[in-house]
């Protein structure tokens, strides 16, 4: 994927888009193989893969009154993301 390409995941009740998304975030530890996240294991380096992934279920938590931007500098905060990589200008 390139930055900021957005992937949709679908499939029917129980076929995984939780675990694979849980995997992708390092929330869990695969049983076999890797998950790598700009060429660093996700279960390792947690840290540094949530910086650079961002994950909105089909019910987002957002607050009505926020706008997009305040909304992710809001939850950005969480991650230790500078708020400058945060922004960024109209074209």
């Amino acid at each position: 994927m390139d930055p900021g390409e957005k992937v949709s995941v679908f499939g029917p009740n129980r076929a995984g888009k939780t675990m694979l998304l849980k995997l992708i975030a390092g929330i869990v530890r695969p049983s076999e193989g890797r998950v790598r996240i700009g060429g660093k294991d996700a279960d390792r380096n947690s840290e540094g893969v949530r910086r650079q992934v961002g994950i909105v279920g089909h019910r987002p938590f957002l607050y009505g009154e926020l706008t997009v931007r305040e909304s992710l500098g809001f939850y950005g905060g969480y991650t230790g993301l500078p708020k400058w990589k945060l922004c960024r200008e109209d074209a």
